[in-house]
């Protein structure tokens, strides 16, 4: 569920938030979303080299979710929130530096979260139970991540017609809370 708010908020409102609220350049949202993804892919299989070789009293998987999640949330947080006194190139590097972060925690929880279910479950019919159970809490999220921000600028009383920059980014600090 919290993998798929995270995920589909920043797929969905990420770019138009950092260009358009907060005035970044899309060539730095690009080249941090690019930079971004290319770790993902390099971490995602060292994270997974790592989950599979530990040996820990409590399991292989679990200690790692718990370990990611306060870096994950403080990341997104990070995210969500930029200093407004940057722009220009400190604000694009602030941009890939706090997403590389989430990133990286990200898969710190997400590989042995995505790995452990297997391992949950040793026959077939649980296994299919935990997967849809799983898929169904994911589409959940998927909904929540793409209607939460909408519904905080509402709450952080956003008014379309005075829009102004103040309250959208009190809404996104609203959303990353």
């Amino acid at each position: 569920l919290a993998n798929n708010v995270v995920g589909t908020l920043l797929g969905v409102h990420l770019l138009l938030f950092y260009t358009d609220v907060v005035g970044l350049s899309p060539l730095w949202v690009s080249a941090g979303l690019v930079i971004a993804v290319v770790w993902d892919a390099i971490s995602d299989l060292m994270m997974g080299r790592i989950s599979d070789g530990t040996r820990w009293k409590s399991g292989r998987r679990r200690p790692y979710i718990l370990i990611g999640m306060v870096p994950a949330a403080i990341a997104f947080a990070l995210l969500l929130s930029p200093p407004a006194a940057l722009s220009g190139s400190p604000l694009g590097l602030y941009f890939i530096v706090t997403l590389l972060a989430l990133y990286t925690a990200n898969t710190i929880v997400q590989v042995p979260a995505l790995s452990l279910l297997p391992e949950m479950a040793k026959g077939y019919d649980d296994r299919t139970r935990l997967a849809s159970a799983r898929e169904l809490l994911g589409n959940v999220g998927d909904l929540i991540g793409l209607m939460l921000p909408p519904a905080m600028l509402i709450l952080a009383g956003f008014d379309e017609h005075a829009a102004d920059a103040t309250s959208v980014a009190r809404g996104a600090f609203s959303t990353a809370a």
